[in-house]
């Protein structure tokens, strides 16, 4: 009998043993899974901030004869100063919100991957409207565009985050800029998003034409 307790001790103890060793292996499997789900969660509250602002405009537009922001607006030459990033003002109303208020409500506008340095807010939003064409007649985009014009709804983007025009990915953000193929969230003029990779056509300005139809989105309303 003593000997069967010895053994049945003995077994129990190796049984601990193995459990401990499990637990700590889980458990430092899921700890190395934390940054990765954290991303995951990021990269969905930036879609939903980018099809929320999206919509407005969309609404906006409808209240407007259709026609999408920048209507009579001259090219600019600056991004900054561009229907590209103007449009925020547009919205607002469509938002519930006062330019006050917009301030105060600054992670609307930013993308939760980003760094808190880059100071995101709703007059540099890290959200653009797709409206090149206000910065330069050689660009692609829909400023002043009348949404009944837009032969390809489903595949022409309406909004993206900004690094799309770079392109950089925020997801995750590293800074790094003219990444061929960085993915970005791009938003659509029919309502639909996309995680989409950025054709770079070899480091130039991703606006400057359409990409080829494989990569399943265009800037051009034609």
């Amino acid at each position: 009998m003593a000997t069967r307790r010895i053994t049945y001790s003995a077994f129990t103890l190796i049984e601990l043993l193995v459990t401990i060793v499990l637990i700590a292996v889980l458990a430092g499997s899921a700890a190395s899974a934390v940054p990765s789900i954290l991303e995951r969660v990021r990269r969905v509250q930036c879609q939903a901030r980018l099809a929320k602002l999206g919509h407005a405009v969309l609404v906006c537009a409808q209240d407007h004869d259709m026609a999408l922001p920048g209507a009579g607006q001259p090219p600019t030459g600056n991004p900054l100063t561009s229907v590209s990033y103007t449009y925020t003002r547009d919205i607002l109303p469509y938002l519930g919100l006062t330019e006050e208020q917009a301030r105060q409500r600054r992670p609307l506008f930013c993308c939760p991957s980003r760094t808190a340095a880059t100071n995101g807010d709703f007059q540099s939003p890290h959200y653009v409207f797709s409206g090149a064409n206000n910065i330069s007649p050689a660009l692609c985009g829909l400023s002043g565009v009348r949404l009944p014009a837009v032969k390809r709804p489903a595949r022409t983007v309406l909004m993206a985050e900004a690094g799309a025009s770079v392109p950089f990915s925020n997801h995750p953000f590293t800074g790094t800029v003219a990444v061929p193929d960085a993915k970005c969230w791009v938003f659509f003029v029919d309502g639909h998003s996309g995680f989409l990779p950025i054709h770079s056509f070899g480091g130039a300005n991703t606006l400057a034409k359409d990409p080829p139809a494989s990569c399943g989105y265009q800037w051009s309303p034609d």
